[in-house]
């Protein structure tokens, strides 16, 4: 086990990476990832808010949702059909797209005075004013009320139960203010979804986990899941905070990257741990076949390993690449590990 990130951490960037970057931060480029190129130029700002550009955060927001409604399939006697699950994951999808959206919108409505401290945010709509705050405020307004009525087309109970995600997305900007674990905050928010996605399928995931026939077999399972995806979202998003961390110390933005970073690889292999053991847990909840085994334990294994020992954390680039590559291949494992199960059981 490896423990010298402690001293790159603490290591002055190079001098010349460091001009680079400051020039090219100088002045504002207008994105030209698709699709802002076919946008009209005052729909731009709001394209940027929304990053539509970045589909891998949209991922970040589905993948609990899509675990969710897995996991219930493999619970539920009879199995769910196919068709039922990929109907139910189209909306789910399109809600994940949405609530990822308007927290984006929300996050830089709040952060918009910390955001122009940080030079990778500067730039962002709200930071440099190309969108004034009530015109935000009603957009996002605006994707908050589509989001619930895509969900209400599943389910009104689906809506009930979004309710108190919507005060958790609220609170989210507000935690890198006061506490040094806005990390946990956002996985305890982004994993929401596998509660969502478990209601999706017919099943109402409170009245799993408290009833005492199920609280200790598939309600457990639920919570293991939820546990698994906070654990995962606090892993990668700290990868993904050290981009700002000089800049975040500066500001006096608080978070486990800055609390931890004299520390980081201790936190990222514990974290990496206790995923795996999680893991473990929910085989045996299961009674797990070979393909959860090769794809959800080994291949998450696999993947904290490389992650942990290959990421070099001073560099902004390696840090994106592994926060966006990891995201994938987590969700793409964790993914193929529940549905080989389904595909598996007669």
């Amino acid at each position: 086990m490896d423990f010298n990130h402690d001293s790159k951490v603490l290591n002055a960037k190079d001098n010349k990476q460091s001009a680079a970057n400051a020039d090219s931060l100088s002045t504002y480029i207008q994105p030209q990832a698709w699709p802002y190129p076919i946008l009209p130029s005052p729909f731009i700002p709001y394209g940027e808010l929304m990053r539509i550009s970045k589909p891998v955060g949209i991922m970040n927001i589905y993948f609990p949702y899509l675990f969710g409604t897995i996991y219930t399939s493999l619970v539920t006697s009879p199995l769910p059909p196919l068709r039922h699950i990929f109907r139910i994951n189209a909306l789910l999808f399109l809600a994940g797209f949405l609530l990822r959206s308007l927290g984006c919108c929300w996050n830089d409505i709040i952060d918009s005075d910390l955001d122009r401290k940080v030079a990778r945010c500067r730039f962002r709509p709200m930071a440099r004013g190309a969108i004034s705050p009530s015109n935000a405020y009603m957009f996002t307004f605006a994707l908050t009320i589509i989001w619930l009525y895509t969900l209400s087309q599943i389910s009104r109970a689906c809506v009930a139960y979004s309710i108190p995600l919507i005060f958790m997305v609220a609170f989210y900007p507000f935690a890198k203010r006061i506490t040094d674990f806005a990390q946990v905050v956002l996985g305890v928010t982004l994993s929401w979804g596998v509660l969502i996605g478990c209601l999706a399928m017919g099943e109402d995931p409170i009245s799993l986990i408290l009833s005492p026939e199920t609280r200790y077999s598939t309600g457990s399972g639920l919570v293991v899941l939820y546990l698994v995806y906070t654990l995962w979202t606090v892993t990668h998003d700290v990868i993904y905070a050290f981009q700002d961390l000089e800049d975040d110390v500066k500001a006096g933005i608080k978070g486990m990257a800055v609390r931890y970073r004299n520390h980081i690889d201790i936190l990222l292999w514990s974290l990496a741990t206790l995923q795996i053991a999680l893991f473990f847990k929910l085989s045996q909840i299961l009674s797990a076949g070979s393909a959860y085994f090769l794809f959800a334990i080994a291949g998450n294994a696999v993947l904290h390993a490389a992650m942990i020992k290959q990421v070099n954390l001073e560099d902004p680039d390696a840090c994106l690449w592994w926060f966006q590559t990891g995201c994938l291949i987590f969700g793409s494992t964790t993914f193929a590990g529940l549905f080989g199960e389904y595909l598996t059981r007669p």
